[in-house]
């Protein structure tokens, strides 16, 4: 099996849609383990690390949905609803997201910076999602989106 390095998903979009860029609805994600923001000196520099090197891979100056995927219980989703409402206002993500969140985890980033989309695995073994997610997605205006596993 052939082993792919870090953000070679990321070059091969960016090389493919450069030519058409402003076309297209560009999203990436981030996952931050807990010791980065030590290391780099602050939550928002260890998100903007991310970021800019997931838009120098994508070829792109922006991106327009930035998913923080797989919230780290370490790190308070208050703040990192922050950090992505001040990437907003710079200009360099267009709208955020979180992946695999319940309502409790959606409502406290929602209080800081409005979401954008909600990414969670749907699967006919465990429809718990109809029941709270979903429903808040739609009250709240948040895309919902979602991969299926039968």
């Amino acid at each position: 099996m052939q082993q792919f390095e870090k953000g070679h998903n990321e070059r091969l979009v960016g090389k493919a849609i450069e030519p058409f860029r402003k076309d297209v609805i560009l999203a990436t994600k981030l996952h931050i383990d807990t010791e980065e923001p030590k290391s780099d000196g602050s939550l928002y520099n260890t998100i903007r690390r991310h970021l800019e090197a997931s838009m120098e891979k994508l070829r792109t100056d922006y991106v327009d949905l930035y998913y923080l995927h797989r919230v780290n219980p370490d790190i308070p989703v208050e703040d990192v609803a922050y950090v992505m409402g001040q990437l907003i206002k710079e200009g360099l993500i267009r709208g955020w997201g979180m992946s695999m969140v319940n309502t409790d985890l959606i409502a406290r980033a929602q209080a800081v910076t409005p979401l954008t989309a909600v990414q969670n695995i749907y699967s006919m073994l465990d429809r718990d999602y109809e029941k709270k997610v979903i429903p808040y997605c739609l009250e709240h205006n948040t895309s919902a989106l979602w991969h299926f596993r039968l």
